[in-house]
């Protein structure tokens, strides 16, 4: 079974997202142009302001829409990989044998003493965020993802074994 934490961006949403980002920064430097022609801040001050905003915009629209994290579960093994535009990297493999919980962050934090916490999760996933705990270098190690809910009966049979 393999999931995405989150689904495809359609043509036209991106067309529209490029659109409303480039007009944005534009409307954002002309404002910034008026204002130093007033002199009302400086052309630094307005330089500076454009260019944190592009770079938040960008920073927003790479979380938002490029970033992705992928499940797979085969068999008795669980890979979790990361996904930067195209291609994925395997961040983490592990074997359903190793898992010891599965549920919700709350009551693995409150069973276990977690030492570690990694986050494949998506903010704005339709399901909702579960966690997994295991034990690794002889310290408690707690994966948060967003599993649908083939992956998740499959985990919550294994962790019950």
């Amino acid at each position: 079974m393999t999931q995405s934490s989150k689904g495809t961006l359609k043509p036209k949403v991106a067309l529209v997202i490029i659109a409303v980002s480039v007009l944005g920064l534009y409307g954002l430097d002309a404002l910034g142009r008026w204002a130093v022609s007033r002199g009302w801040i400086s052309n630094m001050l307005g330089s500076v302001v454009l260019w944190l905003a592009a770079v938040a915009a960008f920073v927003y629209i790479l979380r938002r829409y490029c970033l992705n994290c992928i499940y797979q579960l085969e068999g008795q093994k669980l890979s979790f990989y990361r996904v930067f535009f195209i291609k994925p990297r395997l961040e983490e493999a592990l074997l359903t044998r190793e898992i010891l919980f599965f549920g919700d962050e709350d009551r693995a934090e409150a069973k276990y003493a977690v030492k570690k916490r990694k986050s494949y999760s998506y903010k704005y996933s339709p399901y909702p965020v579960k966690a997994i705990v295991m034990k690794r270098e002889g310290r408690f190690v707690l994966i948060r993802f967003n599993p649908n809910p083939e992956i998740s009966q499959a985990l919550a049979g294994a962790a019950k074994k």
